[in-house]
């Protein structure tokens, strides 16, 4: 009951991990079910929302720069099966070792609103 009443699926979250700032992280292909196919590329810092409704699916193979890993060690491509949710696919490439988020307060508050318009957290209305 708690898992199918009480949680949200909010979608996936592909976070590679390493890279040099600007440089190229990720290239992403994936096929929906409906045989839509769909390419994608990141470089470090990219912080980018991909509409993948919830409850679709999407085959997708992921292939990193040299270094970064997205799971199967580093530079190795990986395959995966995404799933959509109310947010959508969330493809992150700030870093994770460790994550430093800008120390100056004016930076901070452009990169806070950077993000949260990247994922459509307050859309605009007409």
């Amino acid at each position: 009951m708690f898992e199918k009443d009480c949680l949200v699926y909010l979608g996936t979250c592909i976070a590679p991990v390493g890279g040099k700032p600007g440089k190229r992280v990720l290239d992403l292909e994936w096929r929906l079910a409906g045989g839509d196919f769909k390419r994608e590329s990141l470089a470090h810092g990219d912080f980018k929302l991909v509409e993948l409704r919830d409850g679709a699916h999407a085959e997708a193979v992921l292939k990193p720069a040299r270094g970064v890993d997205v799971g199967g060690g580093p530079g190795v491509p990986v395959h995966r099966k995404l799933r959509g949710g109310v947010v959508g696919l969330v493809l992150d490439a700030r870093g994770r070792r460790p994550f430093a988020p800008p120390v100056e307060r004016t930076a901070q508050v452009q990169a806070a609103r950077t993000w949260s318009d990247a994922l459509a957290v307050y859309p605009e209305t007409s």
